[in-house]
């Protein structure tokens, strides 16, 4: 029997890289001591300014943890951790401050989506605590985006498959009985006008058949997308949603130079775009569409706005029975995996607005 020591052992994991913290305060003191007590744990980068903090995220990648100092001259840290938000919305972000005024903390915790408010003077040992449970939960929101992606993708691959097999079998069966039906027909003579009329009902039939099966293949992913691309995907729905609608006037504007669009953001500009038109055309009772393309580095923004009846704005991702708030919280969940950020206002009476910002 050979002896359990002998067996090979495993190669030795990589150790992952530290953590990086972005420590942000105007007081060199405090960004002297937050480094000495935790640079033996952490990557600890620090800024004494709002505005040197936006160029040291714009330049380092994967930072977990922003920590910045509430009142700082110029730019606060409240207004830092907003911005901040829409470079990376997975960047944990922590305020520290001396002061303790209620209004503050709720301003943080709406603008900033702070996960934690910690006063001054902070204790060593509870704030550790603090950043490793911030680096968890940092570490479990990449994993949960790579796994939505990953499922949105092969969702994705499948709804093509399928539009595909649609377009391809259904184009070649379709004719094929179609040429059967009207060789049978032409090889009688003197039918009866009951034949003649079912005939003709079968006919209609098979044209029927194709039409829906092309509505399926288009919901499910519309062949101009994969062969023109996005712009002219869109414009081809607008012109075939004006057919069908002429009451409601439609505006389509471009900003900024074009750009090539990488395939899983232009897939997922399509679906916002869809899913925002479905709605419309389902439950807006709009007379009017304004659409806007706008490319600035580095991203791209879509934004729909109707004037519609609107609605409020939490029921259609929660409590609408029709099952339309789905759609909603697919276009937040397809932005959120691709590190965008969506935002949807509406208000009864007063239509709605889809803005999608997206990175290039």
């Amino acid at each position: 029997m050979t002896d359990i020591d002998s067996f090979p052992s495993e190669p030795d994991q990589p150790k992952p890289a530290p953590a990086k913290i972005l420590y942000v305060d105007d007081e060199p003191v405090n960004l002297s001591n937050f480094s000495i007590v935790f640079e033996d744990e952490f990557t600890i980068l620090t800024a004494s300014s709002g505005e040197e903090a936006l160029k040291i995220f714009r330049d380092q990648k994967d930072i977990s943890i922003v920590v910045a100092d509430q009142r700082m001259p110029g730019m606060s840290g409240v207004e830092l951790l907003e911005r901040l938000r829409n470079y990376d919305p997975e960047t944990i972000r922590i305020i520290i401050t001396g002061y303790t005024d209620a209004a503050d903390i709720v301003d943080a915790i709406n603008r900033g989506y702070v996960y934690q408010y910690i006063l001054k003077p902070w204790r060593e040992d509870p704030l550790r605590i603090t950043l490793q449970r911030a680096i968890d939960t940092h570490r479990l929101q990449k994993e949960n985006r790579l796994l939505s992606r990953r499922l949105l993708q092969v969702a994705e691959e499948e709804q093509k498959r399928i539009a595909r097999n649609l377009h391809d079998d259904f184009g070649q069966v379709l004719p094929a009985l179609r040429y059967s039906v009207e060789k049978i027909f032409n090889s009688m003579d003197k039918l009866p006008s009951a034949v003649t009329l079912e005939f003709d009902k079968v006919n209609n039939l098979i044209e029927r058949i194709g039409d829906i099966s092309r509505e399926i293949a288009t919901a499910l992913r519309p062949d101009i997308l994969d062969r023109m691309g996005l712009m002219a995907t869109m414009e081809w729905s607008i012109k075939d949603f004006s057919t069908r609608h002429p009451e409601i006037s439609i505006e389509f504007e471009v900003i900024g130079i074009e750009k090539p669009f990488p395939p899983e953001i232009e897939t997922t500009l399509f679906r916002i775009f869809q899913e925002t038109f479905n709605n419309i055309d389902k439950h807006a009772q709009a007379t009017k569409i304004e659409i806007v393309m706008t490319f600035i580095h580095p991203q791209v923004i879509l934004t729909i706005r109707d004037n519609g009846v609107g609605f409020e704005p939490l029921k259609p991702l929660t409590n609408r029975s029709d099952g339309s708030g789905f759609g909603l919280r697919g276009m937040r969940e397809r932005v959120i995996a691709i590190n965008g950020t969506l935002t949807i206002r509406s208000k009864l009476g007063l239509g709605t607005i889809i803005r999608a910002e997206l990175p290039l």
